[in-house]
């Protein structure tokens, strides 16, 4: 599949310019949100800003950067999304004409996508979300320099952020009832907390107690909840690291996923959007590391006394699984079979695993362990926890270096699902938009032939009156104008 380009966030089409010798001049927009088209005697706010477009690129190359929501807005109005439409004539025409959209965003809302069709309620999911996602993502300029906390749904992300930046007493380990299983991290920050829902999808500013450092709980990669739910979290990404001035790039994966003898598709997953989210992974190579969660405790015996396996032995475990990735890969480029996409694919991907496995004074000094919990209570009573922080505050504090951010550094990054639904919606876009440009193309045939109609009658009714027809429009002019708008209504059902 190629690259897929669609334009979210207000993007517009010019439709129809036609000039003649009468200085005749047509500009027509239409709103490829939704194709809707409002035709003349709409009235509009005539303050409203114009329209900014979102160009988004679903690959790895894109450098588009969304639009600074940082930068304070007059009024709450600021937001919308104002659709346009204008007809001018020139002087020499006794009547002006200004066709403008209602630009409200409520009203908007309420008149778009009428069809109940499952594109089109996809697409509106999108908008609101991303209008949502404005509305809620912190970006602030006191953090100009934050580590992104990334990874695949259901990785542990938001828990190890919590416990390595905020408040551990609200962290709570416990079992289910009558469950014999291994302990579960309970946030109390969290519970009865309306934005729940909210955190999940837009990244949400974390500022660690101890250092004043930022830290963004990125939404997880590959959600599979919704197209628009992935579409919107990819955004919302893209936007905190392109705002950011420097960045680390802190990645969270299941222990289950860098284990031998598990499938390692959840694995391939992550590498798959690291690829795509960054476009020059040497760029970053001093400010990428993995932590690793949801260690079970092992216990060894030794000589009848049970031993807890070491932070050193599990992440050496770990290191000795990518080795065996990297080599995997390694055998992928060397295979004739395999295409040119996937040999792209597997070079970027070595590349950000030989980060992972870069050590220092004998131990690899990029991967980190976060455990679970080994008793109940809350985790900041739990030594074995606390004593693991200290490894991982070496790796983000010592280990990783910022690296200064430039505008295509980083892409939009979707499974393959999403892009197979984002290439639906875009063609549901274009054919909403085709069916309303023969609307547009209609109505002012139809509206400029009413018009010459009742000149023509204004002209016989005053025949006798030479001076009442000097302000008139001489009717040859008017004829003149129609074939022009003919022409022009020809020319647009041709190019649709």
């Amino acid at each position: 599949m190629g690259v897929v380009e669609v334009f979210l966030a207000g993007a517009i089409l010019p439709v129809l310019t036609l000039a003649g010798t009468d200085e005749v001049v047509i500009n027509t927009y239409v709103d490829w949100r939704t194709g809707v088209v409002v035709m003349p005697g709409l009235a509009s706010q005539a303050s409203d800003p114009p329209m900014q477009g979102v160009h988004m690129r679903i690959s790895s190359s894109s450098s588009a950067r969304p639009p600074r929501s940082d930068i304070q807005r007059p009024s709450s109005s600021a937001n919308a999304h104002p659709l346009s439409m204008v007809t001018t004539l020139s002087a020499s025409a006794s009547n002006s004409l200004l066709m403008q959209a209602n630009s409200n965003r409520n009203r908007h809302r309420r008149n778009v996508l009428n069809s109940s069709s499952d594109n089109n309620t996809e697409i509106s999911m999108i908008f609101q979300l991303l209008d949502e996602g404005e509305e809620k993502i912190q970006l602030n300029e006191r953090y100009k320099s934050v580590s992104l906390v990334l990874g695949n749904t259901g990785a542990g992300k938001s828990t190890f952020l919590q416990w390595f930046a905020g408040n551990n007493d609200k962290l709570i380990a416990k079992r289910e009832f009558g469950s014999s299983e291994a302990y579960l991290i309970e946030d109390l920050n969290r519970i009865g907390n309306t934005t729940v829902k909210s955190r999940k999808i837009f990244p949400e500013l974390v500022v660690h107690t101890g250092t004043d450092d930022a830290y963004y709980d990125c939404p997880g990669f590959s959600d599979t909840r919704s197209t628009s739910m992935e579409i919107a979290t990819t955004y919302f990404i893209k936007k905190v690291a392109d705002y950011a001035e420097h960045v680390k790039l802190i990645f969270v994966v299941n222990h289950s996923s860098v284990r031998r003898g598990v499938d390692r598709q959840d694995l391939m997953k992550l590498l798959r959007h690291v690829t795509d989210f960054i476009s020059d992974i040497d760029k970053y190579r001093r400010s990428i590391a993995i932590i690793v969660t949801k260690i079970d405790p092992n216990y060894e015996e030794v000589n009848g006394i049970h031993n807890l396996d070491s932070d050193d032995l599990v992440i050496r475990a770990i290191g000795h699984f990518l080795e065996e990735v990297k080599q995997w890969l390694r055998e992928r480029l060397a295979d004739a079979s395999v295409s040119r996409q996937d040999k792209k694919f597997c070079e970027q991907a070595m590349k950000f695993v030989d980060i992972l496995l870069i050590m220092k004074d004998g131990h690899y000094s990029r991967i980190g362990i976060f455990r679970r919990p080994n008793k109940p209570g809350p985790l900041s009573s739990n030594t074995l926890l606390q004593e693991g922080k200290d490894h991982i505050e070496k790796i983000v504090n010592e280990n990783l270096a910022f690296t200064a951010t430039s505008d295509s550094d980083f892409g939009y990054t979707i499974s393959d699902t999403s892009k197979v639904a984002v290439d639906a919606l875009a063609e549901g876009i274009n054919d909403k938009v085709s069916s309303n440009l023969n609307i547009i193309s209609e109505n002012m045939l139809k509206y400029y032939r009413n018009l010459v109609e009742e000149m023509r009658s204004k002209i016989s009714s005053f025949t006798n009156t030479t001076n009442l027809l000097q302000p008139v429009v001489k009717t040859a002019q008017l004829v003149e104008m129609v074939g022009m708008v003919e022409e022009g209504g020809t020319a647009v059902k041709q190019v649709i």
